[in-house]
């Protein structure tokens, strides 16, 4: 009896000494990246009272979603939330951590979760630079006169 009770405490003793090492590690940032975009009011959403339902995003009532840089150049959507409206044009730094398709990647050992991640990000990227492209060839043919 005394063997099976000090067996279930060291069992509870480890998994507390591993939660909370997990959430060092975590809140630490280890494996996080920066990445970093300039504020477009454009791309602002004001998020909607609940109506007395408790708002777990922690009175985030602004939610943006920017393309942005990590320090090699490669470049994602992302969303986050603010209190109040940032002001157009600055620049922010944010800091990811890789939360949602590397962890589930990991957990389910399916590799191809991160790589739809991937090629979602790339899709992105492909329809940014196809309403830039649009923009600029409307901006010419504004310049030069043409109908289009």
């Amino acid at each position: 009896m005394k063997r099976k009770m000090t067996i279930g405490i060291a069992a509870v003793v480890i998994l507390l000494v591993g939660f909370i090492g997990f959430c060092m590690w975590f809140l630490s940032g280890t494996g996080s990246t920066y990445y970093y975009s300039q504020i477009d009011n454009s791309k602002i959403e004001q998020t909607e009272s609940k109506s007395g339902v408790i708002n777990f995003s922690g009175s985030m009532d602004y939610s943006y979603t920017l393309f942005s840089y990590d320090e090699n150049g490669k470049g994602k959507d992302i969303t986050f939330g603010t209190s109040k409206e940032l002001k157009g044009g600055a620049f922010i730094r944010l800091t990811v951590m890789p939360i949602y398709a590397e962890v589930k990647a990991l957990a389910t050992g399916n590799p191809y979760i991160k790589e739809k991640m991937d090629l979602d990000i790339q899709v992105s990227k492909l329809k940014l630079m196809k309403a830039n492209h649009t923009s600029q060839k409307y901006n010419f043919a504004e310049r030069a006169g043409i109908n289009l």
